[in-house]
């Protein structure tokens, strides 16, 4: 499986510098996957970190990497790491918040030092855990409860925009189901636009109602005549 990193907004506006030398001492585990790897080349299993939480883990031979993902069961984040065929040593890592890459992401050489590293959290005040904090406050929406969403067969995508030329915002989906007299036809998605500072610039109520339609003014005080990459799902 190779990894995208699926920032259905996300471009190059984020803060990037070559640092000194750090060394990652962070390796794959050759001989664990070998031994358990099927024929498409990867292997999952699950075991329990030190705080008592279960990981949901995949080894995987990409051709030109190793990679390593590791997912928190019942939670929206994911950890992915790729290691260099030639030493196993850790050559990138990133961490996400549903669709969203947050904090540092870093790149090492082959003897695991790190090269770069790029701050995808640079630029926006309103951060990822007031979104989660302010979307269950203010509009009972919990991005916390995967393992309720799955139940549900309502899963929530959460997309964050780090494009140079738009403005910096996160996209909320919320599916609603589209019933006609009990019959289940299918899943909607309504969309909720909050800018980084956590201004909220588009919000309907589960029946598709819209309760705050600011899009225009998001368009003129962020954007002038351009459209941002969110226009699609709202024009």
């Amino acid at each position: 499986m190779i990894f995208v990193i699926l920032l259905m907004f996300t471009g190059c506006a984020t803060q990037q510098k070559t640092i000194k030398k750090e060394v990652n001492m962070r390796k794959f585990n050759i001989d664990l996957f070998e031994k358990n790897k099927n024929n498409d080349n990867y292997y999952d299993y699950v075991t329990t970190d030190q705080n008592g939480d279960s990981l949901q883990i995949r080894l995987a031979d990409e051709e030109q990497y190793y990679q390593e993902n590791i997912k928190v069961l019942n939670t929206p984040f994911e950890k992915v790491y790729q290691y260099s065929k030639l030493t196993y040593n850790v050559i990138f890592e990133v961490e996400t918040f549903y669709n969203c890459v947050i904090g540092v992401r870093k790149r090492y050489n082959n003897q695991g030092e790190l090269i770069k590293e790029t701050d995808f959290d640079a630029g926006f005040n309103f951060s990822w855990l007031d979104l989660v904090k302010m979307l269950k406050e203010k509009y009972d929406i919990d991005l916390m409860d995967i393992k309720g969403q799955i139940e549900r067969n309502k899963r929530i995508s959460v997309g964050r925009s780090n494009l140079e030329e738009h403005p910096k915002s996160y996209t909320v989906m919320i599916p609603i189901r589209w019933d006609v007299k009990g019959v289940h036809y299918g899943l909607l998605k309504r969309p909720i636009l909050i800018s980084s500072d956590g201004e909220v610039f588009f919000l309907t109520n589960d029946d598709g109602k819209i309760l705050i339609d600011n899009r225009e003014e998001f368009k003129k005080g962020k954007l002038g005549k351009k459209k941002g990459a969110w226009s699609t799902l709202f024009d």
